[in-house]
């Protein structure tokens, strides 16, 4: 199960994995610019303010990022020591498989 703050960190690192901040990614997505903000994260209650699975559905949509990898980019989050900005866009599962496939 993934915590809230391994979801947004999740979301941060897709924006960086495309070369984007958070509001740029949410405008490519259709949704307010600031939707996406550290403030939005929790109420003025302080109780957490999770991403609706529609939100993450056209974030996905506008990166072409498939479930798994986006899955994969949260569970980063939960390995202090994954780099906390990917170089490059992470590998598809095919991509992975392709890989291992051809190593003798």
């Amino acid at each position: 199960m993934f915590s809230h703050d391994q979801i947004w960190a999740g979301i941060d690192r897709l924006a960086l994995s495309h070369g984007l901040s958070p509001s740029a990614l949410a405008r490519r997505a259709g949704l307010d610019p600031t939707s996406l903000n550290r403030s939005k994260r929790f109420t003025r209650e302080g109780r957490p303010r999770w991403p609706s699975t529609s939100s993450i559905a056209k974030l996905l949509r506008a990166t072409g990022v498939p479930l798994e990898e986006f899955a994969a980019l949260v569970g980063a989050a939960a390995n202090p020591d994954s780099p906390a900005q990917p170089a490059s866009r992470p590998e598809s599962a095919c991509e992975i498989k392709a890989r291992v496939s051809s190593t003798p």
